[in-house]
C-alpha cells in the first residue's frame, strides 16, 4: 500500500503527459469519440511505465520477504530461500532467485 503513491503519481503524469501528444489531437480532430481516444489511445500508451514500475515494485516486496520472514519466523518463500542458502541447496537458491527475478 504504501507503494500505491508511486503508482497513482506516475499514473497522472503518464496519463497527462499522453493527452498531450500529436496522435491524440488528430483522433480528436478525426471526430472519434472521447471514450474511443481514452481507452484505444491514450491508455494503451500510458500504461507502459505503469508496468514497468510495477514490476519493479513486486520485485521489491519479495525480497522484503525475505527479511520479514526471517525477522518474525514466518514461514513462506523467504524462510525457504534462506534455509536453501544455510544448506547450499543451488538448484533450489536458482530457483527461487529466478523467481523473485
Amino acid at each position: 500500500m504504501a507503494q500505491a503513491a508511486y503508482i497513482s503519481r506516475l499514473a497522472r503524469s503518464t496519463f497527462l503527459e499522453v493527452m498531450y501528444e500529436d496522435y491524440i489531437r488528430t483522433a480528436r480532430a478525426k471526430g472519434l469519440k472521447e471514450r474511443v481516444i481514452l481507452y484505444r489511445h491514450t491508455f494503451r500508451n500510458a500504461i507502459l511505465p505503469l508496468v514497468t514500475l510495477s514490476g519493479i515494485l513486486l520485485g521489491f516486496a519479495l525480497a522484503g520477504s525475505v527479511v520479514i520472514e526471517s525477522v518474525f519466523g514466518v514461514k513462506g518463500l523467504g524462510a525457504v530461500l534462506i534455509g536453501a542458502i544455510s544448506e547450499r541447496d543451488h538448484i533450489v537458491i536458482q530457483n527461487l532467485v529466478l523467481f523473485y527475478g
